[in-house]
């Protein structure tokens, strides 16, 4: 059995969301898969989730094809949810007076109000830290 890589904790909908790193992922042969990434995807790719499904924990997951534009987020800055979206609907942690800390840098994808009140929002928690990212590469139409 893999170990986990991060742990996600989310179980309520008033509940901080933390994003806790307990491992490095485990190295995988990417190479025909990431090209095929690089290329653009129509349609879901078997051979792609076989490769990816070799480095996720053993569960049910639901797989969607969608194009996003990913935000980093580092936390405490301007565009850190825990900072700014929570604090405003939640307060700060009154155990320690501050923000929520997620623990590692995310990527922010979307927003989508549900109704005057109520917001959803689209995270994403990298497996490698952000810094290993190729800066010079860019996307392909």
């Amino acid at each position: 059995m893999k170990p986990p890589v991060f742990e996600l904790n989310l179980w309520c909908g008033t509940c901080p969301a933390l994003f806790k790193k307990l491992n490095e992922p485990p190295i995988a042969s990417l190479g025909l898969t990431n090209q095929r990434l690089n290329t653009g995807l129509d349609r879901i790719d078997d051979e792609v989730l076989r490769t990816y499904g070799n480095v996720l924990p053993k569960s049910v997951y639901t797989v969607l094809l969608l194009e996003l534009t990913p935000q980093l987020v580092r936390p405490g800055t301007s565009s850190d949810y825990f900072s700014h979206e929570q604090v405003a609907t939640w307060g700060v942690d009154p155990f320690v007076g501050a923000p929520e800390d997620p623990g590692t840098p995310y990527y922010r994808t979307f927003e989508a109000p549900v109704d005057d009140n109520r917001h959803l929002y689209g995270f994403v928690v990298p497996m490698v830290p952000p810094a290993w990212n190729d800066r010079e590469r860019t996307p392909t139409t």
